[in-house]
């Protein structure tokens, strides 16, 4: 007889769907980096800018972790947002930083798009239903 082994989902999913998030976000941040120097823009919007690969990556994220994790999926993805909202956090606070108000919409923009990924994410695995199946003439 086999002995089926379970792998726990959180030791190997989430570091692959953290690095996913982080690919996306760093793919991101080179496009709007490229936006500035196309557009001429002010580095006083970079910050603003940054939101955008943050919470794209966070997105990213949510769903890889929420696709293979097959459960929870919202809650997987608000999980991989708190990650990337952590982290966003720590730099900020690390570089000598004050939370504002809206550095706190920016981590609370990153929670809020790792749910949408996750439940994204779980969309995504499920199989469709019922459709083709009744076809009138």
């Amino acid at each position: 007889m086999s002995v089926k082994r379970n792998i726990p989902a959180g030791t190997v999913v989430l570091p692959a769907a953290v690095s996913m998030g982080l690919l996306a976000a760093a793919l991101c941040f080179a496009g709007t980096a490229q936006l500035m120097v196309i557009k001429e823009l002010p580095v006083s919007i970079a910050p603003l800018l940054a939101t955008i690969p943050v919470c794209s990556g966070s997105l990213v994220g949510g769903a890889v972790f929420a696709f293979f994790k097959k459960e929870r999926g919202l809650l997987n993805g608000l999980l991989q947002g708190t990650v990337f909202a952590a982290v966003l956090m720590l730099i900020t606070l690390s570089s000598g930083g004050t939370l504002s108000p809206l550095q706190g919409a920016r981590i609370a923009a990153a929670v809020v798009c790792g749910g949408i990924g996750g439940f994204g994410g779980m969309k995504l695995r499920e199989k469709p239903r019922g459709r083709g199946k009744h076809l009138v003439a």
